[in-house]
């Protein structure tokens, strides 16, 4: 059968057209916001997010989809083939920029794109997801380090760059780990990275460095 995911779906067929009437659109609206909520906090980029919001409604077969997103909210409208309208609004408290929790989390959706399945087995692999430890705190100063470093060289830099450039990445990495807890409008907690960053390079240039 058409559209048969594992949702509670009612197949209507007309002139060779597929409609399907949801019985728990609420449900699989929620699913795919939380799922987009997660991308949003992990560092995908709002246009992207809205992209894959609307692959995924389309690939669950709803009939029509609005979607807004900012850094700081999610909302969705959707209609199913039975012309009900739901509406659900996420707010997105924070960033913790994970790119190997988003790349797990890309897989997923592509995994539904391909072949969609039911809410409970979705959501089984996003708490998967979400609850796979990652990298511990010292692995991720060392990784932003040697990229920062690697970066600076690679752009001409000499030892002098890559080591104010590491200072920078350790101290942008304890911002992105503690400050954006607590400071939960995204706008406001780069602007503060920025300023210190900012601050550590016209004291190194100050220093002679």
């Amino acid at each position: 059968p058409l559209c048969s995911y594992g949702v509670e779906l009612e197949i209507i067929v007309f002139s060779h057209r597929r409609q399907v009437t949801m019985k728990k659109a609420g449900n699989l609206l929620g699913m795919i916001l939380d799922l987009g909520e997660q991308l949003l906090i992990c560092g995908a980029e709002v246009w992207r997010v809205e992209e894959i919001l609307g692959e995924l409604f389309e690939a669950y077969c709803f009939k029509k989809s609005d979607i807004w997103i900012t850094s700081a909210c999610i909302e969705a409208t959707v209609q199913t083939w039975d012309d009900r309208v739901y509406t659900q609004i996420r707010g997105i408290t924070g960033r913790s920029y994970d790119l190997d929790r988003l790349r797990r989390l890309f897989a997923l959706v592509s995994d539904i794109c391909d072949k969609p399945t039911g809410i409970d087995a979705v959501r089984k692999r996003l708490d998967a997801i979400m609850e796979h430890p990652g990298l511990s705190g010292r692995e991720k100063y060392i990784a932003t380090v040697i990229g920062a470093m690697g970066f600076a060289v690679l752009y001409g830099g000499g030892p002098a760059d890559a080591l104010v450039a590491a200072i920078n990445a350790l101290v942008v990495t304890y911002l992105i780990i503690n400050v954006r807890d607590i400071m939960h409008n995204t706008l406001a907690s780069t602007i503060v990275s920025a300023f210190v960053m900012e601050i550590i390079t016209l004291a190194a240039m100050a220093g002679g460095i």
